[in-house]
């Protein structure tokens, strides 16, 4: 038996960000179009991690600041020197800037957090594992239950730190 994929030939844009330090991006470094197939994540962003003493978290904050949604984000790639990092962590933006039923689960080395701006938005903390050197590349996917934030989600800013403090909160 084989599986056959089916191209819609629908191509999405991907929001690459280069972090290379401590100085805060609210920009894309350029805008790709891709093809992805099969999935029901939205793919929202690349971001470079590397660094040796550069930054070893990425804080990612999106535009949604919206109480109600059920959420689930797919953070995904290989880190040169740590191997592979793969997370999902979903929850449920409540009142008052909170997430109940936080869940994450992580496989391979660095992990992912989730956590609500002073604004309300929803944010992402990305530790690469180490304060060593290592570089790659994570892709960002996004999905909600019913909500349909998925063709309103964008990454607006990102900031490298050395802080295991959430700083956008």
């Amino acid at each position: 038996m084989s599986a056959t994929i089916v191209d819609t030939g629908v191509l999405y844009p991907v929001r690459t960000f280069n972090n290379t330090g401590t100085s805060e991006t609210t920009s894309p470094s350029n805008i790709q179009r891709k093809n992805i197939v099969g999935v029901d994540f939205k793919l929202i962003g690349d971001v470079q991690l590397r660094g040796n003493g550069n930054g070893r978290y990425v804080d990612v904050k999106t535009n949604i600041a919206d109480n109600h949604v059920m959420f689930h984000c797919m953070v995904h790639g290989y880190l040169y020197g740590n191997g592979l990092m793969y997370s999902l962590i979903g929850g449920y933006t409540y009142s008052s800037n909170t997430i109940l039923n936080k869940y994450t689960h992580n496989l391979g080395h660095g992990y992912v957090t989730s956590y609500r701006s002073s604004g309300g938005h929803l944010c992402l903390k990305i530790d690469r594992g180490t304060n060593g050197y290592t570089e790659g590349r994570v892709s960002i996917s996004y999905n909600d239950h019913g909500h349909n934030k998925q063709g309103d989600i964008v990454i607006s800013r990102i900031k490298g730190n050395d802080s295991s403090v959430n700083y956008y909160a």
